[in-house]
C-alpha cells in the first residue's frame, strides 16, 4: 500500500471507531439516571450512617452543569461499550504489517489486558465507597460537605481508569522481558526500585491526595509486579530449552565461568 492508501485506511477506521463511540453513547445517555445514581450511592452511605444532612451532590456550580455531567457520563458509557469496535480497529489496521506468529503474541497479550483491565476497574468500584466514607470522615462536626458535581464525576471516573492502567503493567514487563530488553534477574534485583516506582505513580494517578488511595492502589500493583516476575521467569526457561545458548547469555563473567 502507499503512504496515501495507509493514511486512507487509517482515516476510514478513525471514523468507524468514532461512529461506534458515538452511537453507544446514546446508550450512556438513557441509562444516565440509574448509572448517576450508583455513582453517588457511596455519598448517600456516609449521609445515611452519619444522620445528618450534611453531604450531597451540588450541580450548583453553573446553570449548564448537569447537562455536561450527563454527557460526560454518556461519552464515558460510550467508550467502555464501544472498547471492542475500537479496538478492532487498532487491531485491524495494525495486523497486516505483523507475521502470523506476532499476530499470535499480539492476541495473547489482547487476551490478558482485556480481564486485567476489568479487574482493576473492579477493584476500583469496590474501593471507592471506602475512600469516600474515609475522606469524608474527616469534615468537622457541624460543617457541610456538598460535593461539586464535576469534581465528584471526574474524581470516580478517573479513580476507576487509573486502577485499570495499573493493572496492565504486568502486561508490559512481560512485553518488554519477551523482547529481551528486561530479564526477570533485573527484576528481582530492582524490586525496591519498582516499589517506589509504583508508590509515585499511585500517588500522580490517583485524584485525591490520602494515603489510603496510593496504598489501595500499590498494594494489588506491586503483587502483580512479582506476578509478572513469575511469568518471566517460566518465559525464559522455555527459551533456554529451545536455545541453550542463551542460558548463560545474561549471566556476569563469573556466574558463566566460576573458574
Amino acid at each position: 500500500m502507499s503512504l496515501a492508501d495507509h493514511f486512507r485506511e487509517l482515516r476510514n477506521r478513525v471514523v468507524i471507531a468514532s461512529l461506534g463511540v458515538l452511537v453507544l453513547s446514546v446508550v450512556g445517555w438513557y441509562v444516565y439516571a440509574d448509572l448517576i445514581g450508583l455513582l453517588i450511592q457511596p455519598l448517600k452511605d456516609v449521609r445515611d450512617a452519619s444522620g445528618r444532612e450534611i453531604v450531597n451532590i451540588n450541580f450548583g456550580a453553573s446553570i449548564t452543569q448537569p447537562f455536561s455531567v450527563q454527557l460526560k457520563v454518556a461519552i464515558f458509557v460510550g467508550i467502555v461499550l464501544s472498547s471492542p469496535i475500537w479496538i478492532w480497529q487498532i487491531w485491524g489496521f495494525l495486523m497486516p504489517g505483523l507475521t502470523k506468529k506476532e499476530r499470535r503474541i499480539a492476541l495473547a497479550y489482547f487476551c490478558a489486558a482485556v480481564p486485567l483491565f476489568l479487574a482493576g476497574a473492579a477493584l476500583a468500584a469496590w474501593a471507592i465507597p471506602r475512600t469516600v466514607a474515609i475522606l469524608l470522615s474527616f469534615t468537622p462536626e457541624g460543617a457541610a460537605n456538598l460535593q461539586d458535581a464535576m469534581t465528584y464525576l471526574n474524581f470516580v471516573l478517573y479513580f476507576i481508569l487509573a486502577f485499570g492502567l495499573a493493572f496492565l503493567m504486568p502486561v508490559a514487563l512481560v512485553g518488554l522481558n519477551q523482547l529481551k530488553i528486561l530479564s526477570a534477574r533485573v527484576m528481582i534485583k530492582g524490586w525496591r526500585v519498582a516499589l517506589m516506582i509504583i508508590l509515585v505513580f499511585a500517588a500522580f494517578v490517583t485524584p485525591d491526595p490520602s494515603a489510603w488511595t496510593m496504598i489501595a492502589l500499590s498494594i494489588p500493583v506491586y503483587i502483580l509486579y512479582w506476578g509478572a516476575i513469575g511469568v518471566s521467569v517460566v518465559m525464559e526457561r522455555r527459551r533456554a530449552k529451545k536455545d541453550p545458548t542463551t542460558a548463560w547469555k545474561d549471566l556476569s563473567p563469573d556466574e558463566a565461568s566460576p573458574l
